[in-house]
């Protein structure tokens, strides 16, 4: 069955307390009309514009008449005449037409000389044709572009043509009579996801039109998935005359195999008032693949500031209130800082990953700061306030991330290198390129030098340090044949860094040395520096070998050759009379193993 994807709007008034739906626009364009428009013709000639309702269209609407065009016009500069028309063919004769008195910007509400009654023995073409005295974008186009939605004529001598990247035309019929649709409700749109884990829940989002003249109260929506049986939905709604709904349910597969490309059918299949007078607006076909698993997302959210930037402790301010929101409504999700100090000329913690990172969003040799980017989707400057900059944070937490991630480290103290480790899984390979694992260290609580707005008092945080590879961008993954990878980097930790204060961040992301868009992390871990040498105040190192801390000693029990005693910074320290503080020991044992724990003196 051909399927035709039709906007229908009505107009009503009220009679008593009963709405009477008294005529009904066909069109694509929902009522809208550009503000400017986006193509035209730059010399004086003659340009035409349409749209075409089908034959089933027209069909619903026998006994009525056309009473009126609505030619949608994005500026009315240089054009010097305005005529609608009803067609059988673009280039046929007009069936009816009128010339408009006057040209306006927006809409023209030209009445029809004399009505187009409508037979329903074939589609017919709604448009109109523009004398322009000199060059003029007079043709409005909105939206995405749909079938039979827009065909111009760009001259007097051109051919008809039906261009996709401009929209659907601003042109609409008006209907007349008594043989309106009582009962039509159309699809606009289904939304499912592209990749759907195995063995769960999927949520369906729909959004339905009223386009007939009595309202709705509800309706089933039917999911058929291939080879499996229908599901179907009941959805409770309140739907009048021209009015659009968006709506969610939940339904669950019974898929039991991972599969690319299923598809599924939505369709509206049943209405509480009675049987749906069109169904041909009724349907929507999608894919989705069948995947394994799907991973919470860890956000990256890398912020671009520097000391010389006066407006960049307000913009990290406005950051880390957006963060606290996040945190409270995704308490589970990793939301992992890093600031590049650049964007902005420089300063004394700018490093040069930071500064190659200036290419994701240079402007013709041109950056800035503030500027923040999540995940690498996309930067952006200070939007104003923390809701805000929540609600583009949020847009990304909300998408699944096809990796799994994994960290373990281990700190020598004595040669201050710090080891970690990432594994990981995919449960589908997630991008063109070959992914790349990056790991960042960073530092917090580092006293400002000089920043401009706030003086030597500001504290900066999550300042990048080091990473794993000359130029910031990660190392490519060789993956197992099991879509699992393991990677281990050594860093060696400056005396200058407080390791205390220091978080270590891995991620995985796309690259592509030619698009800056083609760099999206897929997902991020994110464990503090301290996770690695940690286990407590007091920690047992083998069963008759235990530290604790003696008043202001660091004392060993039991059997073992050597003790050393290290601040956080990596200084080696007397083990005797140490000030309140917290301290790295390092123990061997007899069998010349060794453990390193931190211990607090209080």
């Amino acid at each position: 069955m051909r399927k035709f994807i039709l906007l229908i709007s009505v107009l009503f008034t009220f009679i008593g307390a009963q709405a009477q739906a008294t005529s009904i626009r066909l069109g694509y364009c929902n009522g809208e009309v550009a503000k400017s428009g986006q193509f035209g013709v730059s010399e004086a000639t003659t340009v035409e514009a349409a749209i075409y309702l089908p034959e089933a269209i027209m069909d619903n609407h026998v006994g009525n008449k056309i009473e009126t065009i609505k030619a949608g016009l994005s500026t009315k500069l240089n054009l010097t005449q305005l005529t609608v028309w009803v067609r059988a063919e673009l280039d046929g004769e007009n069936l009816v037409e009128t010339t408009a008195e006057k040209i306006v910007k927006g809409w023209n509400d030209v009445a029809l000389t004399t009505p187009y009654e409508i037979t329903g023995e074939k589609g017919l073409y709604i448009g109109y044709t523009i004398v322009q005295k000199g060059a003029a974008f007079g043709i409005s186009t909105v939206g995405v572009y749909e079938e039979n939605a827009l065909f111009v004529k760009l001259g007097s001598d051109q051919e008809w043509q039906s261009p996709t990247e401009y929209g659907v035309a601003s042109i609409e019929a008006v209907v007349t009579g008594e043989n309106l649709p009582k009962f039509d409700l159309k699809l606009e749109n289904a939304v499912i996801p592209e990749n759907y884990p195995i063995d769960t829940p999927m949520k369906v989002s729909v959004g339905v039109r009223n386009v007939a003249t009595y309202t709705i109260t509800g309706f089933d929506v039917e999911c058929a998935i291939e080879n499996s049986e229908p599901i179907v939905t009941h959805v409770d709604c309140n739907l009048e005359y021209d009015t659009l709904g968006s709506f969610e349910f939940v339904i669950h597969p019974t898929l039991q195999e991972l599969k690319e490309d299923v598809k599924m059918t939505i369709s509206i299949i049943k209405l509480n008032e009675g049987d749906d007078q069109y169904i041909e607006n009724n349907s929507k076909e999608l894919l989705f693949n069948v995947i394994n698993k799907v991973y919470e997302r860890n956000l990256v959210i890398e912020e671009f500031t520097t000391e010389q930037c006066p407006n960049c402790p307000g913009g990290s301010a406005t950051l880390h209130e957006a963060m606290d929101i996040l945190k409270e409504e995704y308490p589970n999700n990793q939301l992992n800082l890093i600031c590049h100090h650049s964007g902005y000329y420089t300063d004394w913690l700018t490093v040069d990953a930071s500064e190659n990172m200036l290419w994701l969003f240079n402007q013709g040799g041109s950056t800035y700061a503030p500027a923040f980017m999540s995940d690498r989707t996309g930067v952006w400057s200070n939007p104003g306030s923390a809701e805000k900059m929540a609600d583009k944070l949020r847009y990304r937490l909300d998408k699944p991330a096809y990796v799994g991630l994994e960290m373990d480290a281990s700190y020598d103290v004595e040669t201050k290198t710090l080891s970690v480790t990432v594994t990981g899984e995919r449960s589908i390979i997630f991008c063109e390129n070959t992914p790349r694992i990056t790991i960042y260290l960073t530092e917090n609580n580092i006293k400002a030098r000089n920043q401009s707005g706030a003086g030597t008092e500001y504290i900066h945080n999550n300042a990048l340090r080091a990473f794993n590879d000359p130029w910031g961008w990660g190392e490519e993954i060789t993956w197992n044949e099991d879509n699992t990878f393991k990677y281990t980097y050594d860093f060696t930790i400056k005396d200058k860094w407080v390791s205390d204060n220091m978080e270590i961040i891995a991620f995985v992301s796309d690259y592509d040395a030619d698009d800056a868009s083609s760099c999206v992390i897929e997902n991020s871990i994110m464990r503090p520096f301290t996770d690695f040498y940690f286990t407590g105040v007091e920690a047992s190192l083998a069963d008759d070998v235990r530290v604790r801390v003696e008043d202001n000693d660091i004392v060993v029990d039991g059997r073992y050759n050597e003790l050393k005693v290290y601040s956080v910074n990596g200084f080696e320290m007397s083990h005797e009379n140490l000030p309140a503080g917290v301290y790295i020991v390092k123990v061997s044992t007899e069998d010349n193993n060794y453990s390193i724990r931190k211990v607090v003196v209080r």
